[in-house]
């Protein structure tokens, strides 16, 4: 910056902010560096000074204290170092603070407090110290105060309930101890109160039920215990409640029927236990209980009711869910997971009708039966990531599967699934490349067959086809703990995307294809998974010669040569 703008004595406002420019196909900044020049402070009808989004490096000029006229500072997102100048309390008519995501270091200075005309101060992004001051509680204007990724630590300071002009304010991503002060129970203007990854401890007070214009309330990723508080039912215009990651234990409160404002509700990661409560939150888009000890049924208008629900996860809890319900087609439910619970019935086909649903997780369940209906008969079926893995399915694998023509994740490992691979899979769009197969497994079953290249489609017995070379985005293949026989085909190493390729525990045969022990540099493939419990493969890199291999378990007739000379 020129130093030379210090002799504009009549400026009054100056804004030098960095651009972020789009030019043939580059991101360019056009921005300011070196340190802010001293002689800005001789500038004494200054009012607004605007250097952000720049590289501006060094220390923050403690003369800029002397341009008493300063109404609004903003420095965010530079690069300066060094604490906040203490002399800042001196700027009695400052109205804006922004001085976010630079390398400022040191405590807050507690002469700030002198600054009663602030309105919106943000420090966030630094690495200030120590605990928050107390003399921050006389900013009684205050009504944006952002406080994030720093490093403060001690209990926060009850006199902030004196700003009750608070709309925002965020204290998330320190070390802030001790429990949440009640007084803040009279900020009856705040909308947003996020205190998230810190080590605040005790029960949340229950004067919090009183901020009744609360649209916001996250106080995850604590050490938060006991109950939540019943007065939250009073939080009429609550639109999001994040309590995840804490120790609360006991009932979700039935009052939280009273929030139908309620978008987002996220518990996970408690010891809540019992059922869930039948209420009714019409708005609701986002549902995470995963991660506690809920018994009992999700109630079915979760599901049939909710117009907006688009995120339901239940998964790591008691529950025993009721799978029989009616969806309407057109639910807006896109991820459904209530993997690791005590549900046992059959496969949930009414899921399959809802047009939007791209994640399915079923696994580690009670599940059972054949899945002997036909997947094309939901022609709207949108699937991108099917897990069921871990149940007692039986019957033969559902080759009508290949009819979810989008999937990219199918899981079916940990079950009984038992005769042949499916008749086709190459139905599936991942094997001419129009879409993304990332996952497949089906390890853990008896599904038997050959392992084999093959010109046409896959056979009934389980003949892989040479299309399986097509399928460019696959990155972890899966067949462990089967009865395949026969080689491993060569076009299972042409796939550049793969990561992991397990064909362990079955009786496969013949030398390892070349190539496999030097697979391209691009993959990060799983050589080693191979091999284990399939005693007829030989060659590099299993440092097993082809002349001591053993071949598949399978009855086979010894013919014996003797040859005298």
């Amino acid at each position: 910056m020129p130093q030379e703008l210090g002799r504009l004595e009549h400026l009054t406002v100056l804004r030098l902010w960095g651009r972020l420019l789009f030019y043939e196909n580059k991101d360019m900044r056009l921005m300011l560096s070196g340190s802010i020049p001293q002689e800005l402070g001789l500038l004494q009808n200054f009012e607004e000074l605007d250097l952000s989004w720049n590289a501006l490096s060094g220390s923050i000029p403690t003369v800029l204290s002397n341009c008493s006229k300063l109404v609004s500072m903003d420095f965010d997102s530079n690069t300066l170092t060094g604490p906040i100048p203490e002399e800042f309390g001196q700027l009695e008519r400052l109205q804006y603070l922004h001085l976010a995501m630079n390398n400022l270091s040191g405590p807050k200075p507690p002469s700030l407090g002198n600054c009663s005309k602030l309105v919106f101060m943000n420090l966030g992004g630094n690495t200030l110290t120590r605990p928050i001051s107390e003399e921050f509680g006389q900013l009684e204007r205050l009504e944006y105060l952002f406080l994030t990724e720093n490093s403060l630590s001690a209990p926060i300071p009850p006199l902030l309930g004196n700003c009750s002009k608070l709309v925002a304010l965020a204290l998330s991503s320190n070390n802030l101890t001790g429990p949440i002060p009640e007084e803040f129970g009279q900020l009856e203007r705040i909308q947003y109160l996020v205190l998230i990854e810190n080590s605040l401890s005790a029960t949340i007070s229950p004067s919090l039920g009183n901020c009744s214009k609360l649209v916001a309330l996250a106080l995850s990723s604590n050490n938060l215990t006991g109950l939540i508080p019943e007065e939250f039912g009073q939080l009429e215009r609550l639109q999001y409640l994040v309590l995840k990651e804490n120790s609360h234990s006991a009932t979700i409160p039935p009052s939280l029927g009273n929030c139908s404002n309620l978008q987002g509700l996220y518990l996970q990661n408690n010891s809540l236990s019992r059922e869930i409560p039948s209420f009714i939150l019409p708005n609701l888009i986002g549902l995470d209980l995963s991660f506690n000890h809920l018994t009992g049924s999700i109630p079915v208008f979760f599901y049939a009711t909710i117009p907006n629900l688009t995120f339901v996860d239940c998964h790591n809890n008691l529950m025993s869910i009721n799978l029989s319900f009616k969806l309407q087609a057109n639910s807006l439910l896109e991820s459904l997971d209530l993997s690791n619970n005590n549900i046992s019935a059959s496969f949930p086909w009414a899921v399959m009708q809802l047009k939007n649903l791209k994640v399915l997780s079923l696994a580690n369940n009670f599940l059972s039966g054949g899945l002997v209906l036909d997947f094309g008969d939901y022609a709207n079926c949108s699937m991108q990531s099917l897990l069921i893995a871990g149940n007692i399915f039986s019957g033969t694998f559902p080759g009508s599967i290949q009819l979810c023509q989008e999937l990219k994740v199918l899981d079916l490992s940990d079950n009984n699934f038992h005769g042949g691979m499916p008749s086709r899979l190459d139905g599936l769009l991942v094997l001419k490349g129009a879409t993304t197969f990332l996952t497949l497994y089906i390890g853990k079953d008896e599904t038997y067959g050959v392992l084999v290249e093959f010109n046409t489609v896959l056979s009934y017995k389980g003949v892989i086809s040479a299309t399986l070379g097509q399928m460019k985005a696959l990155e972890t293949f899966d067949l462990s703990n089967n009865y395949l026989t026969g080689s491993i085909p060569q076009v299972l190493l042409s796939l550049d995307s793969l990561g992991v390729l397990n064909l362990s525990r079955n009786n496969l045969s013949s030398p390892i294809p070349s190539g496999a022990s030097g697979v391209q540099t691009n993959t990060l493939l799983t050589v080693a998974a191979l091999f284990p419990g399939n005693k007829g493969l030989c060659g590099q890199p299993s440092n097993r010669s082809c002349a001591m291999a053993v071949g598949p378990s399978s009855p086979q007739r010894v013919q014996i040569l003797h040859l005298h000379f």
